[in-house]
């Protein structure tokens, strides 16, 4: 992981292995002084932070995207450089969770009031009116919940947004993985050309990272609503060419030539059946895509 000394800026290379879950102290190769470097899980992320946040996978900056565009995992966990340790956050409260920052409340005194002499009878209406606004409150948060899911979509147009993301990045991958595997096997000489060089390790293990990955996000939108019910037979047909692309790289191809094509015709198909989500995708959809296009750059093509 290349990163810089939160202390002298100096940048230098971090080994992921050297990096805990608990995190720790390491000093700076330049300047001597010592940060904090520790992993955690990505639903942290929403917390604020000193600087850059890393992928915990393969080291590269994460910015503000939900999924890391080196190696393609989504949703992944972090990696924090700051000058010093953070606050621990922990669960409060008899068994709830919740995440705060340490520290305790502090004790008071009991006020001790004395009972008047003569005990007036007690107005029970107060209880009824909070009964009624607390009823009032519930309708109202119920009704505009409902209002956001039938007709904005809720958290459906950004499960469908990432959900693209990761097909539309799964066939990036697999594309320049057999178009790297052509060239390497053009290079080849006398009688290593009759076969096909090998997908490199770390390849292969993103390869099958985000396969998984978009196995989750498809499967985030099983139970969308009725409107979403084209788009989703479409997704349908790009996740099928998705897999063909995954298992373009899995068979044993015949020549470069034959490689390249396959690659460049999966990649065109692709396209192709994804263009008419223009005319598909709800508005509340196309909104929360138009959005994204900043961070998921390869769904421009659908702006």
């Amino acid at each position: 992981m290349h990163c810089p000394c939160p202390k002298c800026n100096a940048t230098f290379d971090l080994p992921l292995d050297q990096i805990s879950d608990s995190g720790g102290f390491h000093p700076c190769p330049e300047c001597g002084a010592k940060f904090w470097v520790g992993r955690e899980a990505f639903t942290l992320r929403v917390y604020p932070k000193q600087g850059n946040v890393y992928c915990a996978d393969c080291g590269a900056v994460l910015e503000e995207a939900t999924v890391c565009v080196c190696c393609g995992a989504l949703w992944p966990d972090y990696i924090r450089v700051q000058k010093d340790k953070p606050a621990a956050r922990k669960a409060r409260g008899g068994g709830g969770f919740s995440f705060e920052f340490g520290g305790s409340k502090p004790a008071y005194a009991p006020v001790i009031v004395a009972e008047s002499a003569e005990k007036q009878p007690r107005d029970w209406r107060w209880l009824w009116w909070a009964a009624c606004a607390a009823l009032v409150i519930a309708l109202v948060a119920g009704g505009v919940t409902l209002l956001k899911d039938l007709d904005f979509g809720g958290d459906h147009d950004r499960d469908f947004v990432v959900a693209l993301y990761g097909l539309r990045s799964g066939i990036d991958q697999n594309v320049k993985v057999a178009r790297n595997r052509a060239d390497a096997w053009e290079k080849q000489s006398g009688s290593a050309r009759a076969i096909a060089p090998p997908i490199p390790d770390h390849e292969t293990a993103r390869l099958s990272k985000s396969r998984a990955a978009i196995d989750l996000a498809m499967d985030k939108l099983k139970n969308a609503p009725d409107k979403y019910a084209a788009v989703k037979k479409r997704y349908d047909r790009l996740f099928e060419i998705c897999q063909q692309a995954y298992r373009m790289n899995e068979a044993r191809p015949d020549s470069p030539k034959n490689l390249r094509e396959q690659a460049n015709a999966i990649e065109k198909s692709f396209v192709e059946t994804a263009l008419p989500l223009k005319q598909e995708m709800p508005s509340g959809m196309r909104k929360e895509l138009v959005q994204s296009v900043g961070r998921y750059r390869n769904l421009a093509f659908l702006k």
